[in-house]
């Protein structure tokens, strides 16, 4: 999942399922929503935050998921 914005499809949250695999093999899909680029820069803002780091990393952690929890690290130490 990743928040986006572009001129022709304005704010949107492009979702990409991967467990067909990676490339075109995986099903993508954008879901526009009301705002401009000004309303994605405010929830990056908002989701960017300590406790929103905090919260991914729990739940990575319950997950078990290494994998994932090994780039959240690795992303936020930059």
């Amino acid at each position: 999942m990743r928040l986006d914005y572009d001129p022709v499809k304005g704010p949107h949250i492009n979702l990409t399922d991967y467990r067909t695999g990676k490339g075109f093999k995986g099903t993508s899909v954008y879901i526009p929503f009301e705002g401009d680029e000004k309303t994605v820069e405010n929830l990056l803002k908002h989701l960017n935050t300590e406790s929103s780091f905090e919260y991914a990393k729990l739940i990575f952690t319950q997950n078990k998921d290494d994998k994932s929890l090994s780039k959240l690290l690795e992303g936020h130490n930059k």
